[in-house]
């Protein structure tokens, strides 16, 4: 990987580690970005081939991915980001921490759905040229590498899929 693909992960990190940087966090939302972090230390990262990620069959239709842009969306992507921790306590300490999302253009939070249920997360950035599909969380429903494909196809229909490709797994 290049620095500049590094740096889109860097950058995507340090966004979601500011999120409590507030005068008066709450000691949850402080536990929940320890924990969450704690989880990002394991990720890994890889350039994946596009036309491969764009080939096959939807499972969730692009028009049942929605962009994240009113808080009970918010609400949603946090309940389903913390279905992947075991323990409840670490469930409730990351909806603490993701719930305290400022939404911005830079980083784009996506929900997909089937048959009116939630089904899957992520979050999207986009920075020289990369883009960078992150976070993503998906329920027993799904597979994750196909809400992946998935949230491509939304983001390529939309022209805001990048030529370079990076996907935290």
């Amino acid at each position: 990987m290049n620095e500049i693909q590094l740096a889109s992960i860097e950058r995507k990190n340090a966004w979601l580690h500011d999120l409590v940087e507030v005068e008066f966090p709450t000691p949850e939302s402080l536990k929940g970005r320890d924990i969450y972090f704690q989880t990002l230390k394991q990720q890994q990262y890889q350039i994946v081939d596009k036309d491969s990620l764009l080939a096959g069959e939807a499972e969730c239709k692009t028009d049942d991915i929605f962009l994240v842009d009113f808080h009970r969306l918010t609400i949603m992507f946090s309940l389903l980001q913390s279905q992947r921790w075991d323990k409840q306590y670490d469930k409730d300490m990351v909806v603490e921490y993701l719930t305290q999302i400022i939404l911005t253009p830079d980083f784009e939070l996506y929900v997909g759905f089937k048959d009116g249920s939630p089904i899957g997360a992520a979050i999207t950035s986009h920075f020289e040229g990369n883009t960078l599909i992150s976070d993503v969380a998906v329920a027993d429903v799904i597979e994750k590498s196909q809400f992946e494909s998935d949230l491509a196809k939304r983001l390529d229909n939309e022209a805001k899929l990048c030529e370079t490709v990076i996907i935290e797994r």
